[in-house]
């Protein structure tokens, strides 16, 4: 029987991702933590939330865009934390899950998605999506 879960990743494993779990010449991403509130690392939440993820093309397009902006901002900073995260804060480091859930909220209301959307809806429609064929 296939995996259940939807493709995707949660939040805080998308935000526990470091740049080495990221194979863009192999086209995969390897999951296998997730980022807590407190900046701490928790495992994936089961068993098969361990798991390597092919990635499109499109995908492999932003996350080397990405790292060049990354590598650019990390040039400009007047302090930098050497840590090895894929979507570090403005000073390197790993970033506080509710930051990112404030900015998101922020761009929603911006652009006037409906009340309640969240990374996880997105995640759910975007799953949806995909089965719906």
């Amino acid at each position: 029987m296939g995996d259940a879960r939807p493709p995707g990743l949660w939040l805080g494993e998308g935000l526990g991702l470091s740049q080495g779990d990221v194979d863009l010449d192999g086209r995969t991403v390897r999951v296998r933590r997730t980022l807590l509130h407190d900046r701490t690392f928790g495992p994936s939440k089961s068993v098969r939330g361990e798991r390597q993820i092919s990635l499109p093309d499109r995908l492999i397009e932003l996350l080397r865009s990405h790292g060049a902006l990354v590598a650019e901002e990390r040039l400009a900073a007047t302090e930098w934390v050497e840590t090895d995260p894929l979507f570090p804060t403005r000073r390197g480091t790993y970033p506080l899950v509710r930051n990112v859930q404030r900015r998101f909220r922020r761009l929603s209301d911006r652009l006037d998605l409906p009340a309640g959307t969240s990374p996880h809806t997105l995640r759910h429609t975007w799953a949806s999506t995909l089965t719906s064929g």
